[in-house]
Formats: C-alpha cells, sequence, structure tokens
C-alpha cells in the first residue's frame, strides 16, 4: 500500500517536469554556423557543390508561405570572395520554417546547391580555389551573423 502511494505521488512530479520544459532562448537576429560542404574538391560543371550551415532564430519568422509575399526581404546571402576577384553574391529564397509546438524559436539545418554558382576564373585554365561568406535576413529584416566557410577546390580543366 505504501509502495502504491509512493508511486501515485511520483508519476505527477514526473508528468510536471517532463511537460513544463522550458523553450529554447534564442535571440530574435538569427544566427548561423557553417556545417559542412558535401565535398572541398569538385569539376564544377559535372559535380554539385553542397554547402550545409545551421541556423537559430528566436521569433520563428524565416521564410515565406507559399502564397505570400516574397520580396526577398527574407533571403539566403552566399558571397563569393576570391582573391584578386570583385565579390560577387547569389541570392536564393529561404524555404518557410514551421516553429514546432507553441513556441516561435526555431533551429535546424540548410543545404544549398550551389553547383549552378560555381565557376572557375576564366584565368585559372588548371586548378581554381573558391571559398563564400553566408548570412540571411528573416521576415523582420534581421541580419544573422556572417559565417566564412573553408575553401573548395575547383578542377578546371
Amino acid at each position: 500500500m505504501k509502495t502504491k502511494f509512493i508511486i501515485l505521488l511520483l508519476f505527477p512530479a514526473v508528468f510536471f517536469f517532463v511537460k513544463c520544459q522550458k523553450a529554447p532562448d534564442f535571440p530574435v537576429v538569427p544566427s548561423i554556423a557553417f556545417l559542412s560542404f558535401n565535398q572541398n574538391q569538385i569539376h564544377p560543371d559535372k559535380d554539385s557543390l553542397k554547402v550545409t550551415f545551421s541556423f537559430t532564430d528566436g521569433d520563428g519568422d524565416l521564410g515565406y508561405q507559399q502564397g505570400q509575399n516574397t520580396s526577398s526581404d527574407t533571403t539566403i546571402y552566399i558571397t563569393d570572395i576570391r582573391l584578386d576577384k570583385s565579390d560577387y553574391t547569389y541570392v536564393f529564397d529561404m524555404p518557410y520554417i514551421t516553429p514546432k509546438g507553441s513556441y516561435k524559436q526555431v533551429s535546424g539545418n540548410f543545404t544549398i546547391d550551389m553547383i549552378s554558382d560555381c565557376h572557375c576564373r576564366p584565368d585559372h585554365a588548371v586548378y581554381d580555389t573558391v571559398w563564400y561568406k553566408i548570412k540571411i535576413r528573416d521576415r523582420a529584416g534581421h541580419v544573422s551573423n556572417v559565417i566564412q566557410t573553408p575553401k573548395v577546390y575547383l578542377i578546371c580543366n
């Protein structure tokens, strides 16, 4: 009888602690971190270069739902920062991120395929090297930190 009473007291306490988990506490300004490339050496006309980075956003306002205004307010900016080349920024639409449960905060990973945007420079007939700076913007106009990727080696011939 005493054992049943203890179990009956412990069950609500355990249930309370499991159900009352604290929400993540991310800032409203998005934050990103580089995770990986699918490979670090590619043939630009044959291979696919995919960059993956993580993100967090405290107010969960990343991307637009289908049919909403897509005025490039929420975007992913990837800038080619090779030496002796003027910077060039590629702009990608950001997919809508659905907050889970009752929390607005979101986190996860993005993977972007850079195949059509990864080229050798004309004066680099055999090899070239590229790296990128990446940032994102949410619907409120908050711009994330800027990350720089490691180098990727391009086989140009």
